[in-house]
């Protein structure tokens, strides 16, 4: 199962917001620069928190690619015609992940989204709050921390369970690798699209995430491609579970036809085997026996 989870692609979203001055766009050159990435704190919405390192990680990761990552219109499963640009220059800024977003000249001629960048220069400027930054990254594990503060890695159905069963545990997610930077419509990663020397941001923040105000729930995609992705690694153990079955049950007929073969009462130990498939094969060996 742990190749299945290091696989997985994890889609977090960050808030766009900014404040009435806008010298971080250069409609000109067609560039947005300072864009934030990712930062340190909650993804609000998908159970997990993001440290220092995982920011530390990721610029590493851009910096092998020189500091260049993808940026599409939305998520989408095929990307053709979407490819809004790239972000270049990426780096770290304090608590914080920046890039400048170059915008394609070829992006305004797309036969799926005509004008996207043009559209995306313009609300930047007129309401950047509705338009928001979002990572795909592979992540490497999950973990917590144990009360000698040493870092204990979990899987990601106790991160699940504990986000939607409302749980109160405080997991982490360690970056592995980046595939795009996308632009959404909603997200909670980020509290800004610019870095802070961009004014009046603080109060966006404020009322869009204020104490009072309840953090915003997983879209339906997001929650529609990670119930997807748990159905796919179910069916695939399934199957696995399968196969381990008729193995032995072809092996237990095997043994019946030595002579003088008997079956003795006490635990059925199958060497190497998960310890599902133990609990799994002792209820299939005692219903075979029950015939």
């Amino acid at each position: 199962m742990e190749t299945a989870i290091q696989a997985q692609e994890l889609i977090l979203f960050g808030h766009v917001g900014a404040g009435k001055a806008f010298a971080n766009i250069d409609v000109a050159n067609r560039v947005i620069r300072s864009v934030i990435l990712a930062q340190v704190g909650e993804a609000k919405g998908h159970g997990v928190f993001v440290e220092k390192s995982f920011l530390e990680t990721m610029v590493k990761f851009t910096d092998a690619r020189q500091s260049e990552i993808k940026c599409n219109f939305n998520h989408n499963w095929d990307d053709m015609g979407k490819q809004l640009g790239m972000v270049k220059n990426i780096k770290l800024s304090g608590n914080k992940v920046i890039g400048d977003l170059h915008l394609y000249k070829a992006a305004d001629l797309s036969p799926t989204n005509p004008n996207m960048a043009t559209w995306l220069l313009t609300q930047a400027q007129e309401n950047p709050s509705v338009v928001n930054c979002s990572i795909k990254f592979v992540p490497e594990y999950y973990y917590e921390y144990d009360a000698d503060k040493a870092k204990v890695k979990v899987d990601r159905y106790q991160v699940w369970n504990n986000l939607y069963s409302g749980g109160t545990k405080k997991y982490y997610v360690a970056f592995k690798a980046l595939n795009s930077c996308d632009l959404v419509e909603s997200g909670a990663l980020t509290e800004t699209l610019f870095s802070k020397k961009t004014s009046n941001t603080m109060s966006l923040w404020k009322k869009l995430f204020g104490l009072n105000e309840a953090p915003a729930a997983p879209s339906a995609e997001v929650q529609l491609a990670e119930a997807t992705t748990a159905l796919e690694e179910g069916v695939v153990f399934a199957q696995g579970l399968q196969t381990q079955l008729e193995a032995a049950n072809a092996r237990i007929v095997e043994l019946e036809k030595l002579p003088g073969a008997i079956h003795t009462s006490g635990e059925t130990s199958i060497p190497g085997a998960s310890e599902e498939f133990k609990s799994a094969f002792d209820e299939y060996f005692a219903a075979k026996q029950g015939k």
